[in-house]
């Protein structure tokens, strides 16, 4: 491969990140990037179409590798203190019990434990480099009735009590988190017997005992099924949700929610709203939301990355289309981290694993998406 640099006002990249597949560019306010790009060759690889730069359609079949993760869906990923892990999950109807980090110089999965206790379907919030996780399902089945923690140090996990009234336990709730107050909010989700619930609660981390203050909070209108929960302010209180059933027809959109507290209201969509999608993966990345994968109304494979950005004021959200029609493979309920790369303000977006309705298997396909913002 050609070396290939790309200057901006503000960073640099060069072939030590492996660049492959297609790039797009959007927006950087830079001649010399045109000129670079001209005078090795390589114009005819990049697009202009964001403030972003992505590297799309880098694909990596983890099956034929020993080290690499088995296939799965249900499975935990997380970014911590600037390192990244997916943990578990189930695969082939087994539940999984290993580990693995993302290295950042080899851009791989590397294996780090294999018999790490599991959780699947679980609520998750990271505060100040530690990562809280409420409900889900351990190996056995069962449900734990505490907190987990996920230590960094020994990459093992720790339980912490819950103070105040008995949560309610709940297997894939959507999930809001506040920074400032310390607080999980979970939103829906199912119970023990699988049935949708309509429960809201908040759980507040004390640092000194370390343990979880539980409260319910009023129901929602409806029974939202998994999707994604994103705080946009603590006070007043307003999560956004979004829904992932599909839509009751062809034309339908998915609407996004607003739950203030106490009742449940359609937010706004300032422009485009958000098309009917289910399956999808997405992660939180400088306060804005990004919606990879997953299907539409009529069952085609949904090739575009959108961003979905919130705003208080006026109150709701823009959805925009930042990659259209590219050309990875999206499985259904795949999950995804954003990963720190060796240069500051870049995040290697990796999404693994899912579920091949095709072919009705979990698969263990990896794709990346390097995105950055210029400072």
């Amino acid at each position: 491969m050609s070396a290939i640099i790309l200057r901006s006002n503000s960073y640099e990249i060069d072939s030590s990140l492996h660049i492959t597949g297609n790039l797009y560019v959007q927006n950087i306010k830079n001649d010399n990037l045109e000129k670079d790009l001209d005078s090795l060759g390589e114009t005819s690889r990049f697009t202009t179409i964001e403030n972003y730069l992505y590297r799309v359609n880098e694909s990596v079949n983890m099956t034929g590798i020993v080290s690499g993760p088995a296939a799965r869906r249900s499975h935990m990923m997380f970014t911590v203190n600037e390192r990244s892990f997916l943990l578990g999950g189930s695969g082939s109807g087994t539940l999984l019990t290993d580990l693995y980090e993302w290295d950042v110089t080899a851009r791989r999965l590397i294996l780090r434990s294999s018999t790490m206790t599991t959780l699947r379907n679980a609520a998750m919030c990271e505060f100040n480099g530690t990562v809280f996780v409420f409900g889900g399902e351990f190996n056995s089945g069962h449900q734990p009735s505490s907190v987990n923690v996920f230590v960094l140090e020994t990459l093992s996990w720790a339980t912490k009590g819950i103070t105040g009234m008995a949560p309610t336990l709940v297997l894939s709730p959507l999930v809001a988190c506040d920074q400032k107050t310390h607080k999980m909010y979970t939103l829906g989700g199912t119970d023990v017997g699988e049935d949708p619930v309509d429960t809201v609660q908040s759980l507040t981390m004390h640092s000194n005992p370390q343990s979880f203050a539980a409260e319910s909070m009023p129901a929602l209108s409806n029974d939202p099924s998994p999707g994604f929960a994103y705080l946009m302010h603590s006070s007043p209180l307003r999560i956004a949700y979004l829904n992932g059933h599909l839509g009751a027809s062809p034309s339908a959109t998915t609407n996004i929610l607003l739950y203030d507290g106490s009742s449940t209201t359609t937010l706004t969509p300032l422009g485009d709203a958000m098309p009917s999608l289910t399956g999808y993966a997405t992660v939180e990345w400088k306060n804005l939301v990004y919606l990879i994968g997953g299907k539409d109304y009529a069952g085609n494979d949904n090739t575009e990355i959108r961003k979905i950005q919130f705003s208080n004021s006026p109150m709701g959200f823009h959805v925009h289309t930042v990659v259209s029609g590219g050309t990875f493979q999206p499985y259904m309920f795949s999950k995804l981290f954003a990963a720190p790369t060796q240069l500051p303000n870049f995040r290697d977006f990796v999404v693994f694993g899912g579920f091949d309705e095709d072919s009705d298997q979990d698969v263990a396909d990896m794709y990346t998406f390097l995105l950055s913002v210029p400072l």
